[in-house]
């Protein structure tokens, strides 16, 4: 039976071979790169299978019959998990010592509790070389386990110092492997902080302080900056002496170096140009110009500043021989475990999700209704009969006699960035579209867990609400990445559709002008018209969650001028009707501009307290976005990481990062108002 199975997974090979794509992208992530590349140079010679066997068994030093479910294992779709562990088991029993099989199965296991045995089998050369397309996180594990077997193994101990883990280079490089490994045990201590040892090390072995380690850079500039703050400025002024900017590029560390020696009257522009730096040698001397140049609260934020996970040394850390471990956790810092949000916010977030809909099989024997079904080929024709609200494109829209109802997608509550284009909305005429009614949330999102399809013979429009054909398709929140290039479903399932009443959609608990599911997604009180208790509805505040005082700072007014007209959370969206024959024929779906959208930020909300905003801002702390993710999934808030406002309340830079995208700002007060720049930014 097991060969007949075997037998009947192979006979599949050359399909599998025939469907491979040419470019050299096709090969799904995670595979070992040194059975890839050998089956990806096969293809390219021949598509035979017989032929892609034997080029991969030379490559590999395996026999054909190990070589033929390899690369089926390989080239299948990832999730034929059950099909794949059968391939892999098969050419593993075929070639039982072959590091390049034995690391390709391991990549193909990922997470799962199988894979440290399976590293077992593996000889310390071949854990040495396994594949840096297995994630680092994993991979430290394998070398900290093989290290309880030779715990002086330099060839394992030098592939455990290769990732940019600080505290594990700190703690394990000897200064005895040459100036090449002291250079990066040199950058781990100063990105630690570790001022003293750092000089130490730089006195013991000056020769590494100039050898180039990770991105081009050399220790010289974070010694100089040590030396300042171990109260040696002569020593400091000897280390720039010699300091070359890499790649002949603006020399940003003298002028630093000599403001933290000698502060200037008003420090800010060096602080503004220094302003994201967070932990290590450099985080030390901002907050430390900061503090003696008058700049108290942002040096507070700066020391405050969590420093990054460091989960390749927590990994190692469980794995490794107590005569490493220990010398490990001379330098670990294991994160700060957060406390559990308490605030009223967090009760609201704690509270039952609001379940507005009954979902349905769908009717069998549908008949055709009496209604206009619109799709999106019909949208232009439409908006011609019709005045659709600016911005509007609908998903779904349906017209019966003078009553006109929609669905449309738009990010106003849903910050998904790249992820999606949303939740979704009702729109709704009951004059043939002349006017129409206040958009209504659904509290759904694109995905979580449903997608309304374009076109049904499902009327839309009931006698007391409204119906909707959908379709199950839930994402799996462990294949987001960015950019979202290979996101899977968990759960889908078709022939269904949800039911909403318009009571449930309308409800307004507290009469504030807000229904009780706009309320919940942006995490006010349906039954509170003050969530804040300011003496101004919800429906009208534009910091519901955030009590006006009447105390104007500086702070204040650029956080203000900022977030008054900022607009964040969007991916790569497309807004209106198409605009060419191309989108006409696709059926382009398109997210709606609908309402301002809300801006949900992570911050002091105190910081806000005397803003009067006129759109609406949603503040979350740390914990409380982390229970938002719970209750809703994946939200991409703007975190404001740092701001800083010049003494005399005239200039300031602000960055904010959405952790798909980030963008640094710098504000300037004129006779006119402020203005905005973006002068830095990224994108996934």
């Amino acid at each position: 039976m097991r060969h007949l199975v075997l037998l009947l997974l192979f006979l599949d090979l050359q399909h599998v071979i025939n469907s491979a794509p040419d470019d050299t992208f096709w090969i799904y992530p995670g595979i070992d790169t040194a059975a890839a590349d050998a089956t990806h140079k096969a293809i390219k010679q021949s598509k035979k299978a017989d032929d892609v066997a034997r080029s991969v068994a030379k490559a590999l030093n395996i026999t054909d019959a190990a070589a033929r479910p390899l690369i089926e294992a390989i080239l299948n779709d990832p999730e034929r998990k059950v099909a794949n562990e059968a391939l892999f088991r098969e050419a593993l029993r075929q070639a039982p010592n072959s590091g390049e099989v034995l690391g390709a199965y391991l990549s193909f296991l990922g997470d799962s509790p199988a894979a440290l045995p399976v590293a077992r089998r593996l000889r310390a050369d071949q854990i040495a070389r396994l594949s840096e397309m297995i994630p680092e996180e994993r991979r430290i594990i394998f070398i900290a386990d093989a290290l309880n077997f030779d715990p002086n193994n330099r060839a394992l101990l030098d592939v455990l110092v290769k990732p940019r883990s600080p505290a594990i280079r700190a703690a394990l490089i000897d200064r005895r492997w040459g100036n090449d490994a002291v250079a990066k045990q040199l950058g781990a201590l100063l990105d630690l902080g570790r001022v003293k040892e750092a000089l130490a090390l730089a006195d013991a072995v000056p020769a590494a302080i100039d050898v180039t380690s990770d991105g081009g850079y050399t220790a010289r500039p974070g010694l100089a900056i040590a030396a300042v703050l171990a109260g040696q400025p002569d020593r400091a002024k000897q280390l720039l002496a010699k300091y070359k900017s890499p790649n002949n590029g603006a020399d940003y560390v003298t002028p630093f170096v000599n403001a933290l020696i000698a502060p200037p009257r008003d420090a800010y522009e060096i602080l503004a140009a220094h302003a994201g730096a967070s932990g290590g040698v450099w985080g030390l001397a901002v907050a430390d110009l900061a503090h003696r140049s008058g700049y108290e609260a942002f040096a507070q934020r700066v020391r405050a500043r969590k420093p990054d996970d460091d989960r390749i040394a927590a990994n190692a850390l469980r794995y490794l021989p107590e005569s490493l471990a220990a010398r490990l956790r001379t330098t670990y810092v294991p994160p700060a475990v957060e406390q559990s949000a308490t605030t009223p916010i967090a009760a609201l977030l704690r509270a039952p999700r609001i379940v507005p809909f009954a979902e349905h099989p769908m009717p069998p024997n549908l008949a055709p209704a009496d209604v206009t079904k619109i799709d999106c080929h019909d949208a232009e024709e439409v908006a011609k009969s019709m005045k659709l609200p600016p911005g509007l494109w609908p998903l779904r829209l349906e017209r019966h006699r003078d009553e006109v109802a929609g669905v449309a997608v738009a990010q106003t509550l849903d910050p998904v960035g790249e992820l999606g284009l949303g939740g979704y909305w009702i729109v709704h005429s009951s004059d043939g579209g002349r006017k129409w009614d206040a958009p209504l949330y659904t509290g759904l999102r694109e995905n979580m867990p449903y997608v309304v399809v374009p076109a049904s013979r499902l009327p839309l429009i009931t006698g007391g609400g409204i119906q909707i054909e959908v379709e199950l398709r839930e994402l799996d929140l462990s294949s987001i990445t960015f950019p979202p290039l290979g996101l899977r479903t968990k759960r889908e399932a078709k022939n269904l559709y949800i039911e909403f009443g318009w009571d449930a959609l309308r409800r307004d608990s507290d009469n504030d002008g807000l229904t009780d599911l706009v309320e919940e997604r942006i995490v006010t009180d349906p039954r509170n018209a003050d969530t804040d208790g300011d003496g101004i509805v919800d429906g009208k505040d534009g910091l519901p969650q955030v009590a006006l005082i009447a105390a104007p700072s500086a702070d204040a007014e650029v956080l203000g001028t900022l977030f008054g007209g900022i607009r964040l959370g969007m991916g790569a969206l497309i807004i209106g009707l198409p605009s060419t024959q191309e989108q006409r024929l696709e059926c382009v779906r398109r997210a709606s501009a609908i309402e301002t959208p809300t801006l949900f930020l992570i911050a002091d909300r105190q910081s806000f307290a005397p803003m009067n905003l006129t759109r609406r801002v949603a503040v979350f702390t740390p914990a409380e976005h982390e229970l938002y993710e719970k209750k809703f999934g994946p939200s991409y808030f703007g975190e404001i990481e740092y701001f800083l406002v010049r003494r005399d309340g005239k200039k300031a830079v602000v960055y904010v990062n959405e952790h798909w995208a980030g963008n640094e700002y710098e504000l300037k007060k004129t006779k006119k108002g402020w203005t905005v720049r973006t002068i830095g930014g990224w994108v996934t």
